[in-house]
C-alpha cells in the first residue's frame, strides 16, 4: 500500500537526476499528465482501497481525456531559457523561410492564417505551444529542429527544477516511512 508513494518518490528522484545532468531535451506535456494520473492512482491505493472501484475508473479516465485533449501539442524544454527558444525558433523559421511576427513570448505565422508558437519561462524550462500549428505541413520540422537545436547550444544553466524533483521525492518518501506507517 505504502509502496505506490515510494514509487512515486523514486520517480521525483529519477526524474531530478536526469535534470540535474544539465542536458537540454523536449518532453511532451503528456508525460507530465501521466505523472500526474500516477499520483492520483497512488493516492487511491493508499486509502486502502484495494480495488479501484468504477468511480475511481471513470475518473481516471476522464484525467486521461482531459489531459490529451488539454496537453496536445505542448512540450516542456529542460535546461534552457526563453532566450535560447526564442533564438532557436527564429534560426528555424528563418531557415524554413516562413513569414513571422514576433510578439513578447510568441511567435505568429504570418502567412499561416496568424497561427502562433506560444512560449513562457519557469525557472530553467520552458514551456512551448505549438497545438496552433499542428495541422501544418511543417509541424514536425519545427519540433525536430527545435528538439536539434536547443541540443547545439553549449551555455548550461543551473538545474533549479532538478533540485526540487530530487527534494521533493526526498519528502514523499521520508513522510511515507515515517508517518503514513
Amino acid at each position: 500500500m505504502l509502496f505506490s508513494y515510494m514509487l512515486v518518490g523514486a520517480i521525483f528522484i529519477l526524474i531530478g537526476l536526469i535534470l540535474l545532468t544539465r542536458k537540454k531535451f523536449m518532453v511532451s506535456k503528456m508525460y507530465d499528465a501521466s505523472l500526474i494520473t500516477l499520483i492520483w492512482i497512488s493516492g487511491i491505493r493508499f486509502r486502502a482501497i484495494d480495488s479501484m472501484s468504477y468511480y475511481h475508473y471513470i475518473i481516471s479516465i476522464g484525467m486521461i481525456i482531459f489531459f490529451w485533449v488539454t496537453f496536445r501539442g505542448k512540450y516542456t524544454l529542460y535546461n534552457v531559457n526563453k532566450e535560447m527558444v526564442s533564438a532557436a525558433l527564429t534560426s528555424i523559421l528563418k531557415e524554413k523561410n516562413i513569414a513571422y511576427k514576433k510578439i513578447d513570448d510568441s511567435f505568429v505565422l504570418e502567412d499561416n492564417d496568424n497561427k502562433s508558437i506560444s512560449y513562457n519561462q519557469s525557472l530553467n524550462t520552458v514551456e512551448i505551444d505549438l497545438k496552433h500549428i499542428k495541422n501544418l505541413p511543417f509541424y514536425e520540422e519545427i519540433k525536430q529542429g527545435l528538439i536539434n537545436k536547443i541540443k547545439e547550444i553549449d551555455k548550461r544553466l543551473f538545474p533549479f527544477i532538478g533540485i526540487g524533483h530530487v527534494l521533493f521525492g526526498i519528502v514523499v518518501i521520508v513522510v511515507v516511512q515515517n508517518f503514513l506507517k
